[in-house]
């Protein structure tokens, strides 16, 4: 059941992986008059669960700065520890009670609990609060289980309770373990960047270094769509001072700070219903009649399909192909911003237009140009707003497209 004592362990430690830690255990739930005797322990939770020394889990601080573990794993009550609240669980964004619980107490049932595979529970030894292990409590109370293997850690700041919480929701053991979700690991980062603008400006690498390590048994295209809601929040709301002057866009991050289609089905936009927009968005964008299409720039050849086939549509229907755009900001240089936006008409809508008009043996001149849905007199572009010193961040930026509108 327990571990032999002949595993040279000092004598003041002796009670610690003996059986006689098991007897304190068993007496303490007796004085808390939880069992009559040792026979009532429940089935799936045995003398060998009492014992420290047969958890085959390591107690580990995630490699968290400011997290430090504080004394041995014990045995200890649910009741002697003050459980998550579900509004102040930071380690999960939304916790699927129900669902979960469910599922772990008819994996109890049927395999039972295996020290050498299920995790310890930490809790907060200044606040005596767990940090983890809310799904495990609630099956306990439906299954009768008094408590759990413990380890206590302690924090030095609110920064490393955050981080240590999210990175204990994500790891593999033996009992069902729902990992930290998408939504989970985005409200952790969400939580970091909040602490981490009291003291400082933040900025996108602050956003991509934390969603990597607390996101960083999700997929690459998952860490990507929360690093791109971050971002579009942290230019959109305001809440927190930028490190940035200039800011890159994608197509996600244009969607997401104009109010646009949402990222995903299960992100909202940043915008509240109430706020302002500008309203090329509603006379164009959002207009049924209208014909649009977002381009990042810095993905031009990559976009040339779409503006093609946008451009069939338009010509098709009579109507002007109207753009919005962003262009690449990040690398360090001398040209203006105005400069690159320019560039989008006289370079690379003009070399696209270059390569279509030699092919088909047709003069480079205006008059063959306006053939282009984009050079209608009727088309509207708008760049996207990108200066974070000189330009709100609601007023697209009208950039003439050339001498055609």
């Amino acid at each position: 059941m327990t571990i032999s004592k002949n595993l040279g362990v000092p004598v003041d430690q002796q009670d610690y992986v003996s059986g006689v830690y098991t007897q304190k255990w068993v007496d303490k739930l007796i004085e808390e008059k939880k069992i009559q005797n040792r026979a009532e322990l429940p089935f799936i939770w045995r003398d060998e669960h009492c014992d420290p020394m047969n958890w085959h889990y390591q107690p580990s601080n995630y490699g968290v700065a400011g997290a430090t573990l504080d004394g041995r794993p014990t045995m200890m009550l649910w009741e002697e520890t003050e459980g998550v609240k579900k509004d102040n669980n930071i380690g999960r964004a939304v916790f699927n009670e129900t669902t979960e619980v469910n599922r772990l107490v008819d994996d109890i049932q049927e395999r039972g609990i295996s020290p050498r595979e299920g995790s310890l529970v930490y809790f907060d030894v200044d606040t005596n609060r767990t940090v983890n292990g809310t799904h495990r409590r609630r099956a306990s109370d439906i299954l009768g289980i008094a408590g759990w293997m413990m380890q206590g850690v302690r924090f030095d700041n609110e920064l490393a309770r955050i981080r240590f919480a999210s990175l204990s929701n994500a790891r593999d053991e033996g009992l069902p373990h729902n990992n930290s979700s998408k939504e989970d690991v985005m409200n952790s980062v969400h939580l970091v960047l909040e602490e981490l603008a009291k003291v400082r400006p933040i900025d996108k690498k602050d956003i991509i270094r934390e969603v990597k390590s607390l996101g960083y048994h999700l997929s690459e295209s998952c860490r990507d769509s929360i690093r791109d809601i971050l971002d579009a929040d942290l230019i959109k709301s305001g809440r927190f001072e930028s490190a940035r002057v200039l800011v890159d866009h994608n197509n996600a991050t244009i969607e997401r700070v104009l109010g646009l289609t949402p990222i995903d089905e299960e992100s909202s936009s940043v915008l509240d219903e109430d706020d302002d927009r500008d309203p090329w968005i509603t006379d164009y964008y959002e207009n049924d009649d209208e014909i649009c299409l977002i381009v990042n720039v810095k993905n031009f050849q990559q976009r040339v399909g779409s503006i093609l086939s946008a451009h069939t549509k338009a010509k098709e229907a009579g109507k002007p192909l109207h753009f919005l755009y962003c262009v690449p900001v990040l690398k360090a240089g001398k040209e203006s911003l105005l400069s690159k936006r320019q560039k989008f008409f006289s370079t690379f809508l003009k070399g696209l237009e270059d390569d279509i008009l030699t092919c088909s043996n047709t003069q480079l001149n205006d008059r063959a140009r306006l053939q282009f849905a984009w050079n209608h007199p009727d088309a509207k572009h708008r760049a996207m707003p990108q200066d974070t010193k000189n330009e709100d961040k609601i007023t697209l930026i009208y950039v003439p497209n050339r001498e055609f509108n």
